[in-house]
């Protein structure tokens, strides 16, 4: 039997020049389109019959990057069905810095890998009125699969650069996934952590409030998340606990949460797989 997945969230554009090169490359990104893509290419490959949809919000027809970000949805053989244009915004972008050696230049005002500029960027109003709440309802009853990340939380906040509707539509997301939970949908979350989408520099002390929000945010989400996939570097930056705690301690938290399966990666070391049984 075939199955059905939707992933939620924002893409990006990308621009990078690779030391050597005479010019910048152009492309489109985002962790949310990046796993639902990977996921289509895998089930063409192996004939696995699962149907997946990425829903965002980009620019109105005839924005040139929203056009071009649509198509690249469709070429990863990844349903597009979803997407909502919306009047006066674009795509959201983020450029990486390389050095002469080869290694990224870190952002100087959030210690981030990438700078990105978000300002007008339509993901930023993807579950906001300005789109059909039809297609956000179904969500909860039409995939057996629902995926978003702490980013697709994060860029509805409601500050300089983002510029979502803040709580009002993190909540409407985070109750998704709980809808979809209710309904015996199968709930995904990534943990993955942009310090600067939240306001706050890398390394910030836990009491900055910013860092609080999104700890709020991500507790709130981790409560209706099935699976999560996490990172080391993530729990560290948050300071749930020190640098040495083994990662059953993390897994340990999530299932308290009521995480059924939690997967986390460290770097280039061994990836630990947790679940509870039902």
């Amino acid at each position: 039997m075939g199955s059905s997945i939707v992933s939620i969230g924002e893409m990006l554009c990308q621009f990078c020049k690779r030391p050597g090169a005479s010019k910048q490359s152009i492309g489109y990104g985002g962790d949310s389109l990046a796993v639902v893509a990977t996921i289509s290419h895998i089930a063409k490959k192996y004939t696995l019959g699962i149907h997946t949809q990425y829903y965002t919000a980009l620019g109105p027809d005839g924005d040139p990057a929203s056009d071009a970000a649509l198509d690249f949805v469709l070429d990863q053989g990844v349903g597009a069905d979803l997407i909502q244009r919306i009047s006066g915004r674009t795509v959201g972008t983020f450029v990486i810095n390389y050095n002469d050696y080869g290694e990224i230049i870190p952002d100087p005002n959030t210690g981030e890998r990438f700078t990105f500029v978000r300002k007008e960027s339509a993901a930023t109003q993807m579950v906001s009125p300005s789109v059909n709440q039809q297609v956000i309802e179904s969500f909860t009853t039409d995939f057996d699969y629902v995926y978003l990340s702490l980013i697709s939380l994060a860029v509805l906040r409601n500050r300089p650069g983002t510029r979502g509707a803040g709580a009002k539509d993190q909540d409407k997301l985070i109750e998704i996934l709980a809808q979809a939970r209710r309904n015996g949908k199968v709930t995904a979350l990534s943990t993955n952590l942009r310090s600067g989408l939240w306001g706050f520099s890398k390394g910030a002390e836990l009491t900055h409030p910013l860092k609080q929000e999104a700890l709020s945010v991500l507790s709130k989400a981790l409560e209706h998340s099935d699976i999560v996939l996490a990172s080391i570097a993530d729990e560290q930056e948050l300071k749930f606990y020190d640098e040495d705690t083994p990662q059953y301690e993390h897994a340990k938290r999530m299932h308290n949460c009521g995480v059924k399966k939690v997967v986390i990666t460290d770097g280039p070391r061994d990836i630990f797989v947790s679940w509870q049984e039902d």
